[in-house]
């Protein structure tokens, strides 16, 4: 039950960093949120490497049983409006293949 995953896509959602900054990350087990992080601009952000926010994860408020996510959620923008959204969490259960899990 206590797995971790990581993983990486490119996508564009219509916002740059400013319009991403401080909204929500969540992990669910559907129906349950299991974790959670909130998108702020990395400290150590370097012009080559475009914006870049972060999410530290932890356990969603108010969940309890079970699962003790932790983790973080890396967001980097291009200069094409998209941006690579990369995820390395633990914690997580490990049947996710079945389409119960999602950030």
């Amino acid at each position: 039950v206590d797995g971790f995953s990581n993983n990486a896509s490119r996508i564009d959602n219509g916002f740059l960093a400013d319009g991403n900054e401080g909204y929500a990350i969540v992990i669910v087990m559907f129906p349950v949120y299991i974790g959670c992080g909130i998108l702020s601009y990395a400290i150590n952000n370097e012009p080559s490497d475009g914006m870049l926010l972060k999410a530290t994860m932890d356990v969603y408020p108010g969940y309890t049983p079970g699962l003790t996510v932790s983790g973080s959620v890396a967001v980097a923008y291009r200069n094409d409006g998209t941006f690579k959204f990369s995820y390395n969490l633990e914690g997580v259960e490990t049947t996710c293949a079945d389409g119960t899990c999602g950030i």
